[in-house]
C-alpha cells in the first residue's frame, strides 16, 4: 500500500508542477529564441523543466513559426507545428475531434474480441486539451456464450509544449483516468479500480515525416485488500509519411510491460502495425484510417488484432 501511494504522490505532483512552472514562462524575462541563448544573454541549457517552462509562450508569436510545410493545413487549418493521428498510438497535438473506432482481436484459442469505442477531444486552445472515450466490447469465447457491455471509461487531460517548435519539436505529457465502469466477471473492464495513468510523449516533424513516441504509466488504486498491486508501463511509436494532403502511410509499434508486482518483467505484449489514413471526401475533415497489428513478443496470446477508425475535425 505504501508503494501504491508513492507512485501516485510523485505523478501527481509532477501533473501539478510542471503547469505551474509553465505558467511562470509567460514572464518577459524567459523568452525562446532561434538562437542556443535566451535573449537576456544567458547560455541556453536544455533540460526537461526549461523545456515545459518556455512552451506557453505568447500564441500568436508562435503561428507557423517552426517553418515546416503542414500537409494537413488543408484538412483542418491548425496554427503553427501540428501532428496527424495515427491510429493505435494517441495523438500528442491537441485537438478538437470525434473519433469511432472499431477494434477486432483474434486470440489464441480461436477467443474473439472486439471493442466499439466513441470519443471525442475538445481543445481549449493549442496547449491544453480534455478527451474522453466510451468502450463497449464484446467477448466471444470458443466455448461457452458470448457476453457484452461498456467497458472502462477513460478521460484524459493533455498539455502541449512548444519550446523547441521551430526545429519541429513537440512535447507533452497529461494524466489519463480509467473510470471503473466496466464488470470483471464479464471480462470487459473493471467495476472498482481506478486507473491513474500519468504520460508523456514526443514528436519530431520533418517535410512530410512525422515521428511520434507516448509512454504511460498505468496505476491502479482502489483495489480489494489482498489483490496484488501491479503496475504497467505502455509504449507506443509511430513513423507517419504523408504521400499527399488526403493520404498517409504509417507504421507504429505499440505494447506494455508489467513493471512492478508479482509479473514485473514476465508479462510482456508487443504489436508491430502497418496502417494508412485517406480523406475519403471532398471534406477533408472527415478521415478514415485502418491498421494491422502483428504479434512481436515471445509468448503473446493473440494472432492479430486490427483496427478501423473514423475521425472528424472541428474546427
Amino acid at each position: 500500500m505504501r508503494t501504491q501511494t508513492l507512485y501516485i504522490t510523485f505523478y501527481l505532483s509532477l501533473l501539478i508542477l510542471l503547469p505551474i512552472f509553465s505558467i511562470r514562462a509567460q514572464s518577459p524575462a524567459i523568452q525562446y529564441s532561434e538562437n542556443p541563448t535566451f535573449q537576456n544573454g544567458q547560455p541556453f541549457i536544455p533540460s526537461i523543466m526549461a523545456a515545459f517552462a518556455t512552451g506557453y509562450r505568447n500564441e500568436k508569436s508562435a503561428k507557423n513559426a517552426s517553418g515546416y510545410y503542414h500537409p494537413e493545413q488543408s484538412d483542418h487549418e491548425h496554427e503553427g507545428l501540428h501532428f496527424s493521428h495515427p491510429l493505435f498510438t494517441e495523438s500528442i497535438s491537441p485537438d478538437t475531434k470525434l473519433r469511432f473506432d472499431y477494434g477486432y482481436q483474434y486470440l489464441k484459442g480461436k477467443n474473439r474480441q472486439s471493442q466499439l469505442v466513441a470519443g471525442g477531444e475538445y481543445a481549449f486552445n493549442r496547449v491544453f486539451s480534455i478527451e474522453v472515450g466510451l468502450p463497449y466490447g464484446f467477448v466471444n469465447p470458443s466455448t461457452g456464450s458470448s457476453t457484452s457491455r461498456i467497458g472502462n471509461m477513460e478521460f484524459s487531460l493533455k498539455f502541449a509544449n512548444y519550446a523547441f517548435e521551430q526545429s519541429g519539436i513537440l512535447l507533452g505529457y497529461g494524466m489519463e483516468f480509467g473510470l471503473p465502469t466496466g464488470n470483471e466477471q464479464a471480462g470487459i473492464g473493471s467495476n472498482h479500480i481506478l486507473e491513474l495513468a500519468p504520460f508523456f510523449n514526443a514528436g519530431l516533424k520533418k517535410g512530410n515525416w512525422e515521428w511520434t513516441g507516448f509512454t504511460t504509466f498505468g496505476i491502479p488504486t482502489r483495489q480489494p485488500p489482498g489483490q496484488e498491486f501491479e503496475t504497467e508501463f505502455e509504449l507506443n511509436m509511430a513513423s507517419l509519411y504523408h504521400i499527399n494532403p488526403r493520404i498517409q502511410a504509417l507504421i507504429e509499434l505499440n505494447g506494455s510491460s508489467v513493471i512492478s508486482g508479482e509479473m514485473a518483467g514476465k508479462e510482456s505484449l508487443y504489436f508491430l502495425s502497418p496502417g494508412f489514413k485517406i480523406a475519403p471526401f471532398s471534406d477533408e475533415h472527415i478521415i478514415a484510417g485502418l491498421g494491422l497489428g502483428l504479434p512481436v513478443s515471445q509468448d503473446a496470446g493473440t494472432h492479430f488484432r486490427t483496427l478501423f477508425s473514423l475521425f472528424y475535425h472541428i474546427e
